[in-house]
């Protein structure tokens, strides 16, 4: 694609998706405007201007009056998924009238690196996860100004690698945030700012800089639960965070702020009161019976930087099975036909072979494991 963003205003229902592991845009990005429902997966972005994904939504009466049928509007602008893409770094050192304009006091580029990768304002229900951010300045901007109305946002799975700030920045939202890694020296993490409420759940931070930050606030706070932070000398703490661990009940008083008497309109709506939102069903997805976050995947933090790692980013191929292979060498020898047949010695007649034993182990298709399998795969051995 060209150089520039593609630009779509009112796109509704749409899903941009790379095939394959290696589909890649280059000096490009998307800038979604008043759109629904939109999906972006499996891609790289490499050299984009300015952002690689952007959403944002509108907000038609931005004054304080007004604030209930601000949030009436924006909830038109919603329903965001942005998953399993990989982004690098962008570039701001061109243009897409004059082609490519080098400061020629700043021939490295580092004054020219895009903002806020994967920026967002004015919508609702965004999740951006497994996606690996790469040696990034800015990585996402939730909320652009203090009267954007923004709500429902989680980010999880993603991997952060020496990404320098803004991990997130946010004002005026209400974000749940679990099993992220952090794998950075110089990092401004999570970056709070006015009416902004962070739920930090099991997220893995290591050799961050500051992995919690609080600028201009005014009213909420950031709640770390159970969030495993290695590799840092000084933990920078502040007045509105609160760190928890054990107690997923724990309810943060919120009394005494400057405004709201004690409540939190974090999302800039003065029709719901967001404090304590990680415990209220009615705001969030809480398991009240079981006391925990009621999403598909959730591990300790520890185990979070394995998934990261391994997981995030564009989709992997499928790493292909080749029959008989039990030691997995990718070849096949002597020692598995050992092992198939110490399998079939040892087990148990009444045993229910699982597929994915079968399809390694089941010789001649016959839904079985026994001997005759060995005797065929001793037979492949030889020949």
């Amino acid at each position: 694609m060209t150089i520039g963003n593609f630009y779509a205003p009112y796109a509704e229902n749409v899903t941009i998706e790379g095939v394959g592991t290696e589909a890649e845009l280059i000096q490009c990005g998307f800038r979604f405007a008043k759109a629904k429902s939109i999906e972006v997966r499996n891609l790289t972005f490499t050299d984009y201007p300015d952002k690689a994904v952007s959403l944002r939504g509108e907000t038609k009466v931005p004054n304080e009056s007004n604030r209930e049928e601000v949030a009436a509007t924006v909830v038109n602008y919603g329903n965001y998924w942005v998953h399993n893409n990989v982004f690098n770094a962008g570039k701001l050192n061109f243009d897409v009238r004059k082609g490519y304009v080098i400061n020629p006091n700043d021939p490295s580029g580092e004054s020219y690196k895009a903002d806020d990768t994967a920026g967002s304002t004015e919508c609702h229900n965004v999740t951006y996860c497994y996606n690996f951010y790469n040696k990034l300045n800015k990585a996402h901007l939730i909320g652009s100004t203090s009267n954007s109305i923004v709500y429902n946002y989680t980010l999880h799975h993603n991997y952060y690698k020496d990404v320098v700030q803004r991990v997130p920045k946010s004002r005026t939202a209400n974000i749940h945030m679990y099993n992220n890694y952090y794998e950075t020296e110089s990092s401004l993490n999570v970056d709070q700012m006015e009416d902004a409420i962070v739920f930090s759940e099991n997220n893995y931070f290591e050799g961050t800089k500051r992995p919690f930050k609080s600028t201009e606030i005014i009213n909420g706070y950031i709640k770390s639960y159970n969030d495993e932070i290695v590799g840092v000398s000084n933990i920078v703490t502040f007045e509105r965070l609160f760190f928890v661990d054990n107690d997923r009940n724990y309810r943060v008083d919120n009394t005494g702020r400057e405004t709201n008497e004690g409540k939190v309109y974090s999302a800039g709506r003065t029709d719901i009161d967001y404090t304590n939102f990680d415990t209220n069903p009615e705001l969030f997805y809480y398991d009240i019976f079981n006391n925990k976050s009621d999403v598909e995947k959730l591990t300790s933090a520890e185990q979070a930087k394995i998934d990261c790692i391994n997981a995030s980013g564009v989709l992997k191929k499928p790493k292909e099975v080749l029959l008989g292979d039990l030691d997995e060498d990718e070849s096949i020898t002597i020692i598995d036909v050992r092992l198939l047949l110490q399998t079939v010695m040892n087990a148990d007649p009444n045993i229910e072979w699982t597929s994915s034993q079968l399809i390694v182990m089941d010789i001649n298709r016959d839904n079985d494991v026994n001997i005759i399998d060995v005797r065929l795969l001793l037979q492949s051995c030889i020949n």
